[in-house]
């Protein structure tokens, strides 16, 4: 509902306090409207995969097609050509918000989207089921399910850790498997044991 502001403006006489002649001093009023703004939000679902992501987007009064649905490559052309995208939709004033799986490379997307000025939601595999026991798996069908339920405010967010956390765990990881294979070709004087890695 639309608000309005009256104001009354008059004179007044500095000594008294008082308007000067409340007959002659002339009272103006003036209405002021107070503006509400709908901000409009694109809500764009990702199914992203290794080599190429498929993009479904919808708003509150429009939804795309699976024949409009895009796919781009995970290249820079690919990522630059899903920039451009973004951008144009923040040039009309406009909110862009993405919902996207947590996998290998969501970190990676994330930050390259949100250089664009999107708001991202890294999602929760594990407890968002509608994809996983979905019976039309697809990739266009689970990105318009991301953007759906995106809309809805009920996607399961997953905690993404910080870079430095990150990388000390691909660093376990990478000296758990030299580990592994030192262990499993019987190479006990394996040149990690010399540095007391092991």
């Amino acid at each position: 509902m639309p608000h309005h502001t009256i104001v009354l403006e008059t004179e007044w006489d500095p000594a008294t306090k008082f308007p000067a002649d409340w007959n002659t001093v002339p009272i103006r009023l003036s209405a002021k409207r107070i503006k509400t703004e709908v901000i409009m939000t694109f809500f764009i679902g990702v199914d992203l995969h290794k080599t190429q992501f498929t993009v479904h987007v919808r708003t509150e009064e429009k939804v795309e097609s699976l024949e409009q649905i895009k796919q781009y490559p995970t290249t820079a052309a690919g990522y630059a050509e899903f920039l451009t995208r973004i951008e144009t939709y923040k040039a009309t004033g406009a909110a862009v918000k993405i919902g996207v799986e947590s996998t290998g490379n969501t970190r990676f997307f994330k930050n390259q989207v949100e250089k664009a000025g999107a708001e991202v939601t890294v999602i929760n595999t594990l407890k968002f089921k509608v994809i996983n026991e979905s019976t039309k798996k697809t990739d266009k069908h689970d990105a318009s399910t991301i953007s759906e339920f995106l809309s809805k405010d009920m996607l399961p967010e997953s905690y993404l850790c910080g870079k430095e956390t990150e990388n000390i765990r691909r660093l376990l990881k990478s000296r758990e498997a030299c580990s592994f294979y030192c262990r499993t070709e019987k190479r006990g004087s394996c040149t990690f044991s010399k540095y007391g890695t092991f």
